[in-house]
């Protein structure tokens, strides 16, 4: 009699947790980001020199997309320093940071971003998306 309400309430409870469970960064809209900064160099807190601005909406929505389209990865990740920092500033003057690893091998693209607030999970970079950035980063 009783079993059914409480599995329903263990389901319900179940549902919203795994709602919380983010499998792509939260980035927003392409409208409410107004410039994007790559900045360059070694280490995870140091101050870096700014190698590219972009504010034009084709390359932020490029950049939001990469974001967007990029899936978590599983396990805790222990990683070298990140060759790249991504830094979105927001019309609400909010900004969020990503730390970025991009590289061509061979024939082959491999892609990384992390927030910087959540350090011990990243998100895989689709082959499309690292092409995308390393044009805008050179």
């Amino acid at each position: 009699m009783f079993r059914k309400p409480v599995l329903l309430v263990v389901i319900v409870f179940l549902l919203i947790g795994l709602s919380g469970c983010q499998k792509t960064p939260a980035v927003g809209s392409v409208q409410d980001v107004k410039k994007i900064e790559i900045l360059q160099g070694e280490g995870f807190h140091e101050n870096k020199p700014v190698v590219k601005t972009f504010s034009g909406e084709e390359q932020i929505a490029a950049i939001v997309k990469a974001i967007k389209t990029s899936t978590k990865m599983d396990g805790i990740l222990d990683v070298t320093e990140p060759p790249y920092t991504l830094k979105l500033y927001y019309e609400n003057d909010e900004i969020k940071t990503y730390h970025l690893w991009v590289e061509k091998s061979g024939i082959n693209y491999y892609g990384m971003i992390m927030d910087v607030e959540d350090t011990h999970i990243g998100y895989k970079l689709t082959e499309e998306s690292v092409k995308v950035l390393l044009e805008l980063i050179d």
